[in-house]
């Protein structure tokens, strides 16, 4: 593993989280989908938040969070599980709509793998002219192909 702290897999994976979170704004600044993808540290988190024991609602809420790293530790989880919380569509797709393009593409993908809804509409009504980057028209085609 890299120099940053492992996760320690506590009853409280908000605070791995939340600590990984921050040593990722310091390494890197801003999200970086491409660095963060092949980032140990990130993986970790995601991993501890992907295990089956932790409960659905704590990682959907970490997806919502404010916090860009934060959000998109939470996101790539709940991609991986493939699931989250009864109507919690509705909130990832507010917070979808204040993400920058690299944040999006976390977004993106975990409403494609785990939202119960048809959200074409929803999704390209959220699309903003900045998001025109190639990684996020990936993760858009992500989304229609899921449905």
């Amino acid at each position: 593993m890299s120099e940053e702290t492992p996760p320690h897999h506590n009853a409280r994976p908000d605070d791995d989280v939340r600590r990984i979170a921050r040593e990722l704004k310091v390494k890197y600044g801003t999200v970086v989908p491409r660095e963060l993808e092949a980032d140990e540290s990130f993986l970790a988190a995601v991993e501890l938040l992907a295990d089956d024991a932790v409960d659905d609602e704590t990682v959907a809420r970490l997806a919502r969070d404010s916090g860009p790293f934060i959000a998109a530790i939470g996101c790539e989880a709940v991609r991986r599980r493939g699931t989250a919380p009864a109507g919690w569509e509705k909130k990832a797709l507010r917070r979808l709509a204040q993400a920058t393009p690299e944040e999006a593409r976390f977004h993106l993908r975990a409403l494609a793998a785990a939202s119960r809804q048809d959200l074409i509409p929803r999704v390209l009504g959220t699309v903003r002219e900045s998001w025109v980057a190639e990684p996020i028209a990936a993760a858009a085609r992500e989304v229609l192909t899921a449905r």
